[in-house]
């Protein structure tokens, strides 16, 4: 690796060039995220569901808006909240998270969602903020379909590349300071998939 003028240069393929420069352009989060949950925000939030692309940059975090709704997913600096609602930048939606982290994917508190039935947040254990479409940030460019293992754990809390699903936090097994990482649940399973 080496710097020239503030930016990181190293020998890689074209293509990962381009993932690289992809996730530094978007704030360094996943191009597409998944929005689910089963518990109940899924009786009050529903419309705020499924799957968001990666735009750009808000409040000086990833910027995301929802694929077949009028939904997006930003951040608050202001508030340090996480939002899901229709205008960007407005302390005004019906999904919030309050953690100030980087990207919406690696945030380990849980999700709250608007009842009106109680006129209050509430707690959702089972909402999910997913990086979504399998490895990297767009499986089109994945270079290779071998993967470097995932692995789970103390051992993931020194890592600056990580993802949190249910409460654990799961990490590149070889190298978890660089690249990319994609966990979730599929028909119940964990899923794990680190990229370079």
């Amino acid at each position: 690796m080496k710097e020239i003028g503030g930016l990181l240069f190293c020998l890689m393929s074209p293509v990962s060039w381009g993932l690289l420069i992809q996730e530094k352009e978007q704030g360094g989060c996943c191009s597409e995220l998944k929005l689910d949950s089963t518990g109940f925000a899924e009786n009050y939030q529903a419309s705020r569901f499924g799957t968001y692309n990666n735009i750009g940059l808000s409040g000086g975090r990833a910027l995301f808006q929802q694929s077949n709704g009028n939904n997006f997913l930003f951040y608050l600096p202001e508030k340090n909240i996480w939002m899901v609602g229709p205008d960007v930048g407005k302390d005004y939606g019906g999904l919030l998270n309050r953690e100030t982290g980087e990207c919406p994917s690696q945030l380990n508190r849980d999700w709250e969602y608007w009842s009106d039935w109680t006129e209050s947040w509430e707690s959702d254990m089972m909402f999910e903020a997913t990086c979504a479409g399998g490895p990297g940030p767009d499986p089109v460019t994945t270079p290779s379909p071998e993967h470097e293992p995932c692995t789970w754990g103390d051992v993931c809390y020194t890592c600056n590349i990580w993802s949190e699903v249910n409460g654990v936090r799961y990490c590149c097994a070889n190298d978890c300071n660089s690249g990319g990482i994609w966990a979730g649940t599929e028909n119940g399973q964990i899923t794990c998939y680190c990229y370079h």
